[in-house]
């Protein structure tokens, strides 16, 4: 954990939170191998793991993490059954280990639909928020007679350089009247 702090110090949050999840994974999967294998509680907490991922993570990383997850679960049922011997191969823990890897799966699904909603919520309300700090930025009021003479000015084709004394008389017209 002293690398994610590290690394947190110096700019890179996001390998640092993910190194800490990571670093959450082991132990608990750790525990697993050592004591209850697929039926350990600990194990629920993976999918929410999975979730604030997705909060940090690219789509294309949340993916590899997710899948890694998987995996390293089937690791773990592996190394208890081949390694360790603690208990023989079971169905049951295979189809248990399915529905984890669908709840791991809809778990992904849900924190990069959250992920993305949140972003953009955050983003209308930043451009908002922006809007009010900034006043009349890009907004000038102009009396309807002088609209009225830039609207006619604004049709007259400018496609010769003849029409070209048109547009500075048209420049020296504005700066008068405003």
């Amino acid at each position: 954990m002293l690398i994610a702090i590290v690394l947190s110090r110096s700019g890179r949050v996001r390998p640092a939170m993910l190194l800490a999840l990571l670093g959450i994974a082991y132990k608990v999967l750790h525990a697993a191998v050592k004591f209850d294998g697929m039926q350990s509680i600990g194990l629920a907490i993976l999918p929410f793991r999975i979730v604030l991922c997705a909060l940090l993570l690219t789509r294309l990383m949340i993916i590899f993490f997710t899948v890694g997850v998987i995996l390293t679960v089937l690791g773990m049922l592996a190394t208890r059954y081949f390694v360790l011997r603690v208990e023989r191969h079971s169905t049951n823990h295979m189809g248990d280990l399915f529905i984890f890897a669908l709840t791991c799966a809809t778990a992904a699904l849900v924190g990069r639909l959250l992920a993305v909603r949140t972003l953009a919520k955050w983003r209308t309300w930043l451009s908002r928020l922006a809007g009010l700090l900034r006043p009349n930025q890009g907004r000038t009021e102009r009396p309807p007679k002088s609209m009225k003479i830039i609207m006619r000015r604004a049709r007259t084709p400018f496609r010769n350089h003849s029409s070209c004394a048109s547009l500075s008389d048209f420049t020296e017209d504005l700066r008068i009247r405003f």
